[in-house]
């Protein structure tokens, strides 16, 4: 790759803040790697858990069938830490054909359902 001026180098580093992709340096060069959104898989996923995170009504249903789970054995998230508890909640609020306020379904099958799950547990475990 040639190397690329100043100039080059921020405005190709201003796309990128403004795409789904991320930058990595080679050699001094900025380089894409794509299909990452805001730090998550895809934009379905960042949706959802952007308004699980950050609508109250969403986060406390979530943390209250989270509370209902724990600690019973066949639920045991280190066995299946995301399908637990995003599934069961989806069931428990009936939200497989619903959509979040930007359209996209909870049930979306782009969703990275083990990282909405980590994410999840590990939010919902720190406050116990």
């Amino acid at each position: 790759m040639g190397k690329m001026n100043e100039l080059e180098r921020q405005t190709q580093a201003d796309d990128i803040a403004c795409t789904d992709n991320q930058a990595y340096k080679v050699d001094n060069d900025l380089v894409y790697k794509k299909n990452e959104y805001n730090g998550w898989k895809n934009y379905e996923t960042w949706n959802v858990m952007l308004w699980i995170n950050n609508d109250p009504i969403f986060y406390q249903s979530l943390k209250s069938i989270y509370n209902k789970r724990a600690g019973r054995p066949d639920l045991d998230t280190n066995l299946r830490p995301l399908k637990t508890i995003y599934e069961a909640w989806l069931l428990h609020c009936d939200l497989y054909k619903a959509k979040t306020p930007d359209g996209v379904l909870w049930a979306d099958k782009k969703i990275d359902l083990d990282e909405v799950n980590e994410h999840l547990c590990e939010m919902l475990s720190n406050e116990e």
